[in-house]
C-alpha cells in the first residue's frame, strides 16, 4: 500500500495527472544484461486512483513549505529554447559523432549559454554541475548502466554523503530533448525513512534490503514528453529511467545543483 512520502508537483491538468502511473511492485529481471541482485519495476502500471492522487501530488502552496528534496517537479523548456533545439536538430541526434559536429556550431554555443542561464534561474546556489548531453538507444525498460550492465532500481551517490545528510544533497534536472517519451521510475519513500527499517549506511544494501523485503511496494512512473524535464532528488530516492516503447534515440540534457 502506498505511503506518504515524496510528492510530485505538476499542474492540475488532466494531461499531467495521466502522465503518472503506479504498479504492483518489483521483481528480478527475467531477461536483459542486468547486474547480479538487480531489481526492476513490474510491468503492471495503471492509472492512479483518487486516493492515490492525494498521496502522490502536492500543490504550489504546500510545496513552498517543503524541503527541495521532498518534491519532484515536472517542468517544460521555454518555447524559445525548444525552437533553438529544433533549429540545430539536436533532438534528432543519432550518435555522439553527430553531437561532436553539432557542438561546433555557433548556434549551439548560443543555445548552451541560454540553457545554462535558464537552469541557473532554478538553482538555490550558483554551483551547477553540467553532466552534458547523453544519447542512448530507445526502448529500454531501464536505462542506468554500469560496466555495460543495467543496475536496476538504485539511489545515486554523486555527492557520497552519509544517509543522514542526503536530504540536503544536490538534486538533478534531466530534460528530454529527443523525439520520444521517456520515463522516471521512483519509489516515494525517502532513504532516511528506509533507514529506520534498515539501519545501515551502505546505499546499495539499503536499496536491496528494502526491495527484497517489500516486493509489493508500488513503483511510481512519470512520463516525460519531449521538451519536458524533471527535477528529482535522485540521491534521496530509489529510482531509474526508462525509454520503454520508444523507437527514437533517447537524448537527454542533465545538470546537478540544489534546484527548486
Amino acid at each position: 500500500m502506498l505511503k506518504e512520502g515524496i510528492r510530485i508537483l505538476a499542474d492540475s491538468s488532466e494531461n499531467s495527472v495521466s502522465a503518472i502511473s503506479i504498479n504492483t511492485g518489483t521483481e528480478i529481471p527475467r531477461n536483459g544484461n542486468y547486474m547480479q541482485g538487480a531489481l526492476i519495476p513490474k510491468n503492471t502500471f495503471r492509472s492512479l486512483s483518487d486516493a492515490e492522487k492525494t498521496i502522490v501530488f502536492t500543490n504550489q502552496n504546500n510545496a513552498a513549505g517543503m524541503n527541495y528534496n521532498e518534491i519532484i517537479k515536472i517542468i517544460q523548456l521555454p518555447e524559445n529554447l525548444q525552437n533553438m533545439i529544433r533549429s540545430i536538430h539536436l533532438n534528432s541526434l543519432e550518435s555522439y559523432e553527430q553531437l561532436e559536429d553539432t557542438v561546433t556550431h555557433e548556434d549551439f554555443k548560443i543555445l548552451a549559454k541560454d540553457l545554462m542561464e535558464y537552469v541557473g534561474s532554478k538553482s538555490l546556489t550558483p554551483e551547477i554541475y553540467n553532466l552534458g548531453i547523453q544519447i542512448e538507444p530507445g526502448n529500454e525498460y531501464t536505462t542506468t548502466k554500469q560496466s555495460d550492465e543495467y543496475v536496476g532500481l538504485h539511489i545515486d551517490s554523486w555527492d557520497r554523503q552519509p544517509v543522514s545528510e542526503r536530504k540536503n544533497s544536490r538534486n538533478r534536472i534531466c530534460f528530454n530533448i529527443g523525439k520520444g517519451s521517456r520515463y522516471l521510475y521512483f519509489i516515494n519513500i525517502p532513504v532516511t525513512d528506509l533507514c529506520s527499517e534498515f539501519p545501515e549506511d551502505n546505499i546499495d544494501h539499503i536499496v536491496t534490503d528494502f526491495l527484497m523485503s517489500n516486493p509489493d511496494y508500488p513503483v511510481l512512473r512519470i512520463q516525460i514528453k519531449p521538451f519536458e524535464g524533471y527535477i528529482a532528488p535522485t540521491e534521496y530516492i530509489i529510482h531509474d529511467g526508462s525509454t520503454a516503447g520508444s523507437n527514437f534515440k533517447d537524448v537527454t540534457f542533465t545538470v546537478r545543483s540544489n534546484f527548486y
